[in-house]
């Protein structure tokens, strides 16, 4: 489907055979529509900025899966100033296309004969294809193509909303809804709690009602049971909340305080206090699963060699305080290492970025994108999967975790370790690596500084012992000097005597 929206100042569209948009989407107009991407190809026109959205496919194989994509087409003879017009209306296409499917990446494109291939490549970049995940197994397919492919069940009794988390729809174990088996969430539905409240809380309402009014004086609420009496001196029994609650409000006010910790700058990143790495130095440690201290790195959009704009080691969390920070006019790339779990059942992914600021849009950006996307991920390397983000919240942990459930293949015992308490499990292990990282580096900073001490100290204790030795031999050759002096005034004066005494003799 391509849709036409009209610049501010056009008042009609008369002129222009379109169909409003049903919900109402206002300047945006329904312009045509087809069945295959040639169609929408055909349907190009060059005076006009249209967007559209298109769902298709690589090929027709049982694992390849449907992509739904946003399209932006400007024509070769609209001029800058009308179609910077016309892509004011960007956000409103957006946000009315978003209500309608859920959009994977969004295709940028000024020639209709490079659309196609730009939607092919953009499926490319988004999807993972189920048939690179087979490996060396042995099948019959007619064995495989009946079963349908579930995704894993997490070992949870019972699913109860975490209304501690950040993001919408998640148990106290920290994994979505269409994660656990139907029996955990029919026990989350046998005891529906009031608003405000737990399942125990509500149950004692009405008895709680039926006191509070017998002992005013005034008649109990109609429905709620007689308060029976309590006996003296007995202890009021409260409903602690469950273990997995606390720890789950425990991570989430853990991971709130390190995004506002970097949104407010009250921290350094990595590089500001280092500031001499070269970009090949920072993507290296990015790109290593070991590396330190950096965990994210973000590049400029250059079309020549990379150009860091900043890094840090605070993983996601900082990353998304520092682009709602200083980033909502800017384009940039980057990449980022997220792990989840400690030790030896550590998992680590390696991710792609593609920013694009709230505040930033218009022809410009959109050219700058063309322009740099791919020698910038040219010179960042492959990675598992890529954000597309125009806002701090699309990578912070809940949004990279259902990034993953979407984008890699992950079975049963891995989706157990992926969780945001996993996740920061992960980061305060790394961050203690990190820690004894600089330490080494202030051992060895510490090391190098006494051996430059020693080896100054050595040479100002030589140069005493050279003027030393060069102030012996001027005053040895002083007294030399005083000696033969002393040696020819008496040889003088034993002559002077001679010579008196021979002419006294004559």
């Amino acid at each position: 489907i391509l849709l036409l929206a009209t610049s501010h100042s056009q008042a009609t569209m008369d002129s222009v055979p379109c169909v409003p948009c049903p919900d109402g989407c206002k300047g945006v107009s329904i312009y045509k529509t087809g069945d295959t991407v040639d169609d929408m190809v055909a349907s190009l026109d060059d005076s006009k900025v249209l967007f559209g959205v298109i769902k298709a496919r690589l090929s027709s194989s049982t694992f390849s899966r449907m992509t739904t994509l946003g399209v932006v087409y400007k024509g070769a003879s609209v001029g800058q100033i009308k179609a910077a017009k016309v892509m004011a209306r960007e956000p409103a296409v957006r946000s009315f296309v978003s209500k309608c499917t859920k959009i994977v990446d969004q295709v940028t494109c000024e020639d209709p004969a490079e659309l196609k291939e730009a939607i092919v490549d953009s499926i490319k970049a988004s999807t993972v294809s189920d048939s690179h995940d087979i490996g060396d197994i042995n099948y019959t397919l007619g064995d495989t193509k009946a079963s349908v492919r579930l995704p894993p069940i997490v070992k949870c009794d019972k699913f109860v909303v975490d209304v501690a988390s950040t993001a919408f729809g998640l148990c106290v174990c920290g994994h979505p809804r269409n994660l656990h088996s139907k029996a955990a969430l029919a026990a989350g539905a046998e005891e529906p709690a009031a608003f405000g409240k737990t399942a125990t809380e509500a149950a004692k309402a009405p008895a709680a009602a039926a006191a509070a009014a017998a002992k005013a004086g005034a008649p109990a609420p109609a429905g709620a049971p007689a308060p029976a009496p309590a006996p003296a001196e007995t202890p009021v029994e409260t409903a602690a909340a469950p273990a997995v609650t606390s720890e789950a409000a425990k991570t989430g006010a853990r991971v709130a305080a390190l995004r506002r910790q970097a949104t407010k700058g009250l921290s350094r990143t990595a590089y500001d206090l280092e500031g001499e790495s070269s970009a090949e130095e920072v993507l290296a440690s990015v790109r290593d699963k070991s590396g330190r201290p950096y965990n994210w790195v973000l590049f400029k959009a250059t079309k020549d060699a990379l150009e860091i704009f900043n890094a840090g080691s605070g993983s996601v969390m900082e990353l998304s305080g520092l682009l709602e920070r200083e980033c909502a006019e800017k384009v940039l790339y980057g990449l980022c290492r997220v792990a989840f779990g400690t030790g030896r059942l550590r998992r680590t992914f390696l991710f792609s970025i593609h920013w694009q600021g709230e505040k930033c849009s218009g022809v410009k950006a959109m050219q700058l994108k063309r322009e740099c996307e791919v020698p910038i991920e040219n010179s960042m390397g492959d990675s598992s999967f890529t954000i597309n983000a125009n806002g701090p919240d699309d990578v912070m942990p809940e949004a990279v975790i259902t990034k993953i459930y979407s984008s890699c293949v992950v079975d049963a015992a891995g989706a157990e370790g992926l969780t945001v308490a996993a996740l920061i499990a992960a980061f305060e292990e790394e961050q203690e690596a990190i820690q004894e990282y600089y330490k080494s580096l202030e051992r060895k900073k510490q090391a190098s500084e006494a051996a430059l001490e020693a080896e100054r100290k050595a040479a100002e204790r030589e140069e005493m012992e050279k003027q030393f030795e060069k102030e012996r031999l001027h005053q040895e050759r002083q007294e030399e000097l005083a000696r033969k002096r002393r040696e020819a005034e008496a040889e003088a004066e034993a002559e002077a005597k001679a010579e008196a005494a021979a002419a006294a003799a004559a």
